[in-house]
């Protein structure tokens, strides 16, 4: 440890600074996050197939910034044939030597029954904090909005509103994911009590049905069905006894015949119930 300051003139080259100590300049006065005042703050959305959109933003992160001006299309791998996974999007700040720059890009989970998400890197050089977590459905080959989890906001990836301030939404995420498990559970519950009413009423109609066969069938079946059929004649017996049907007489080469006017002559058929 030393102490150090600046910023001085340099003569002949004696004082020259680096990027850290440019940055150093903010510590203590911008707190790590994203400005919620800018673009869309990285907000995260589906696209088609595999491609995911990141809006504009601007973030402060580990004594750097990184400025994204315009709509960025990134493509996550294809899902997996059998397990789920999780990916995250995720700003990555690399102070390695060979890279040295701030980037956005697409962390692969691991495919999994019980997928988790994506642990996020935080060594002495590269550090990740997620925008959105991704759930990728297995056999599926697009990507729904309803399987995106905006982290934007959130204490792993918190706004920055003003100087020396930050503001996290975990408690509203809380509470809103309470209300959608209550809300699903409340959902749950009464469709379940209504399958439940409808399987007793059709479990009554068909003990019902089911018993009256059985007192048909019981005994001297013949006598039964006998009854049964003399209740039906004496049912059709209160309706009309006798039925007609017109229809067109033909001769013996199947041709209609007509009377003198030229009009068709229809015969009648008369049914009696007796």
């Amino acid at each position: 440890m030393s102490v150090t300051s600046g910023f001085f003139n340099s003569l002949n080259g004696d004082r020259k600074y680096n990027a850290e100590q440019m940055s150093a300049i903010f510590d203590g006065i911008i707190n790590d996050g994203v400005f919620a005042n800018i673009g869309t703050a990285f907000g995260v959305k589906a696209d088609t197939g595999n491609v995911l959109t990141v809006g504009i933003g601007r973030a402060w992160f580990n004594s750097t910034w990184l400025l994204n001006d315009a709509i960025l299309r990134i493509t996550a791998d294809a899902s997996e044939v059998l397990l789920d996974r999780y990916d995250a999007v995720v700003i990555e700040i690399d102070h390695s030597d060979q890279i040295r720059n701030g980037s956005i890009k697409i962390v692969k989970g691991t495919p999994s029954s019980s997928p988790q998400k994506p642990a996020m890197i935080s060594t002495l050089d590269v550090h990740q904090h997620p925008l959105a977590y991704v759930y990728r459905r297995a056999g599926t080959s697009s990507i729904n909005q309803s399987d995106i989890t905006n982290m934007v906001g959130t204490s792993s990836c918190p706004y920055i509103t003003a100087i020396l301030q930050v503001t996290n939404i975990d408690n509203i995420v809380a509470q809103w994911q309470d209300q959608w498990e209550q809300w699903f559970a409340n959902e749950t519950s009464k469709n379940n009590n209504q399958l439940t009413q409808w399987m007793s009423k059709k479990q009554l109609e068909f003990n019902t049905w089911f018993s009256n066969l059985q007192t048909i069938l019981d005994g001297d079946v013949a006598a039964n069905l006998a009854e049964q059929i003399l209740e039906l004649q004496n049912q059709f017996g209160t309706l009309a006894r006798e039925y007609r049907i017109y229809q067109e007489v033909d001769d013996f080469d199947s041709n209609p015949i007509e009377d003198s006017y030229g009009s068709t002559i229809e015969g009648k058929i008369v049914y009696k119930i007796t």
